[in-house]
């Protein structure tokens, strides 16, 4: 594809990687798996599980094929931020 400009293949990437997280946020279900928030599912993010080897972020699924992303995925739950900072604030916890 060729691009008249950065600008414009900056622009198409991003809206293509806001497409993709919004297509694997759809796949947990669009709301936080603790609270049930759900009023802005673009403020929710993926977060590992406990026990489960995080092999990359969710957020550079640019870089990684789709199927390496889905398995990924797949160890994540979703979580609202404040959901998301307790989660990560126990695991740590529970490590010491």
């Amino acid at each position: 594809m060729a691009w008249k400009s950065n600008k414009d293949k900056n622009a198409y990437f991003r809206e293509y990687r806001r497409f993709r997280i919004r297509q694997f946020r759809e796949r947990l279900g669009n709301k936080c798996a603790h609270c049930g928030y759900c009023s802005v599912p673009e403020v929710l993010e993926f977060a590992h599980r406990h026990g489960e080897v995080k092999k990359f972020m969710i957020s550079n699924l640019m870089q990684h094929k789709r199927q390496d992303i889905l398995r990924e995925i797949q160890k994540c739950i979703l979580l609202c931020p404040t959901c998301h900072r307790v989660y990560d604030r126990k695991s740590a916890r529970s490590a010491r």
